[in-house]
């Protein structure tokens, strides 16, 4: 539920007890604010966090300096659905604006953080799109494992069983479940 920044130079990390800065995003009990996933900035200095959060399919920008949340969010759902399940991979996008992430019902969702005029219930920052999906056996899940920004304009996700998914971002991408 931390993300433990140990000092480091060219000859390595430095792992004196107590030299270790942790980061934490809000937690509960059980599974709630468990870490699945994590991606630094291009210029190093924010954190992107991602798993169960308080809410499932939750995403976070930490500083890392400072350990302040910078900004959250977790994908809107369908009525009568709570959420995604465990967001599995994290990226930053090149321009360090956006992030990339994937949760375990294999949805691909691209953020970029932007702050709620007004507040909608429990959500300040606004909702990721939706970027694309991998397919999924009856009853299996097919998480992305990993996501990677090739291009400013395509996200590539890999999945859990293989399968590799390129989506286009200069598409209509909508937040509407």
């Amino acid at each position: 539920k931390v993300v433990r920044v140990l000092p480091h130079s060219a000859d390595g990390l430095d792992t004196t007890a107590g030299r270790a800065r942790v980061l934490r995003w809000r937690s509960w009990r059980d599974q709630l604010g468990g870490i699945k996933t994590i991606a630094i900035s291009p210029d190093g200095k924010r954190v992107a966090v991602g798993g169960y959060g308080l809410k499932i399919s939750t995403v976070a920008v930490l500083d890392r300096a400072t350990g302040d949340t910078l900004a959250i969010t977790w994908p809107r759902a369908p009525e009568g659905k709570t959420h995604f399940d465990a967001v599995m991979a994290v990226a930053f996008h090149p321009d360090g604006k956006r992030v990339g992430f994937g949760t375990a019902d294999g949805t691909l969702w691209l953020w970029e953080p932007a702050k709620l005029a007004k507040p909608e219930g429990d959500r300040v920052w606004n909702a990721p799109v939706r970027a694309g999906r991998f397919a999924k056996g009856e009853g299996e899940f097919n998480f992305p494992r990993g996501i990677h920004f090739p291009t400013a304009d395509t996200m590539l996700a890999v999945s859990q069983r293989g399968q590799v998914l390129a989506c286009d971002l200069r598409g209509p991408l909508t937040d509407d479940p």
